[in-house]
């Protein structure tokens, strides 16, 4: 392993050709621009800025046609670097073909019309062969991006974290924009804090499987701040067992649902904190077998809302209605929302119907169990001394 150190003013687009035989590059305080897209295809390169400070190390794109830097090659780590690409339509940082690359510690300086960081995944035709591609695992793997902070207001996917398998996006805030994990496996989304979303929070495409979203702060979507939902761009395909897991997320003032599915089957949801959404905690759409457990819900017009979703469990959930504010319904359930239990939660606050009504069912919703939920009219002292001292947002 060779290592070199640059200094203020080196511009980086013949870094591998006046250093051929160099794996890590260290880079001193200053700035480091670019003129062309900077590729990364040798494995194992570590680009590290000295001071581990990412303020002190800044790559500036100076070409507005031109996306930042492109790692396609496994291995790669860089950390302690800040790099800059506001230009509409480029993209500061893209991994594509690539595993076990780490990406940590650094600030990313993105745009308002497409992704500021983009994990591609593996290079497959669009369509057919991209829905080929995940089901015959054909995945990037191992990829990590980690303690980083991203400024962007992209309404679309500001962060593509995309056909990935065993891959980790944690301890990042993103500021202005949405995670979106599309197709990807055995992934975690975890610790992260994201900030005044011009869309949605995070959001999930289907298929994928097995993925974690826990620990994350949510404060501020336009939309749903936990969106999941099928994605039919590249061709139909039968919905099957997701086995996510949505847990131990703090979720604040939702312009849309706190936790919103589409097409899910198999979710569990448990022990987040939903408070202040504009429209459902939860909303539940053409989903089976959802649980939801342990879960707190504050300050809103409707908790759980299931339309054409069956075999759902919903219990040991506490819903507070904030006097003096009203809300309507804990549950909704739905055009032909079937075989669903709701029991053992605790209900309290103000409500604008009258509590028999307060978990309603349509005619045309059979089979659902309602049973052993607790209603109690005001808050304990206790209770509202706990919401009087939390931070608001």
């Amino acid at each position: 392993m060779t290592s070199i150190t640059l200094n203020d003013g080196y511009t980086l687009d013949n870094i591998f050709t006046d250093y051929p035989t160099a794996t890590t590059f260290i880079f001193n305080t200053g700035t480091y621009n670019m003129n062309q897209v900077l590729h990364i295809t040798k494995p194992n390169i570590q680009f590290i800025g000295s001071s581990g400070v990412p303020k002190d190390v800044h790559f500036m794109q100076l070409n507005t046609n031109m996306d930042g830097l492109a790692i396609k090659a496994d291995g790669f780590v860089m950390s302690g670097i800040s790099i800059h690409n506001t230009y509409p339509g480029k993209i500061a940082l893209t991994v594509a073909n690539a595993n076990n690359t780490n990406i940590h510690d650094c600030y990313i300086y993105g745009n308002s019309t497409t992704f500021s960081v983009y994990y591609a995944g593996k290079s497959v035709a669009q369509g057919p062969a991209t829905l080929l591609s995940y089901y015959n695992n054909n995945l990037d793997s191992g990829n990590i991006f980690n303690k980083n902070v991203v400024y962007t207001d992209y309404t679309g996917d500001s962060i593509a974290f995309c056909l990935q398998k065993y891959g980790k996006f944690t301890s990042n805030i993103i500021r202005g924009g949405k995670v979106a994990v599309y197709m990807c496996q055995y992934t975690k989304v975890k610790n992260n804090k994201l900030y005044s979303s011009s869309t949605a929070g995070i959001f999930v495409s289907l298929p994928s499987y097995k993925i974690k979203i826990k620990k994350n702060v949510i404060k501020s979507s336009d939309q749903s701040s936990i969106l999941i939902r099928k994605q039919v761009e590249h061709g139909d395909f039968l919905v099957t067992s997701a086995k996510i897991t949505i847990k131990n997320n703090k979720i604040y003032n939702a312009i849309g649902n706190g936790i919103e599915l589409n097409d899910c089957i198999d979710v569990y949801i448990t022990n987040n904190l939903i408070d202040e959404p504009t429209q459902y905690g939860l909303y539940a759409l053409r989903c089976n077998n959802i649980t939801a457990s342990f879960n707190n819900l504050r300050e809103f017009k409707n908790s759980f809302w299931l339309e054409s979703t069956s075999n759902c469990n919903i219990f040991m959930n506490q819903c507070f209605s904030m006097y003096p504010l009203e809300s309507t319904n804990i549950v909704k359930i739905v055009n032909g929302s079937n075989n669903n239990k709701i029991t053992n939660n605790v209900i309290k606050g103000q409500f604008t119907v009258p509590f028999s009504d307060i978990i309603g069912v349509s005619s045309n919703s059979l089979n659902n169990v309602i049973n052993n939920n607790i209603f109690e009219k005001y808050l304990t002292y206790e209770e509202d001394l706990e919401y009087e001292q939390e931070d608001s947002y």
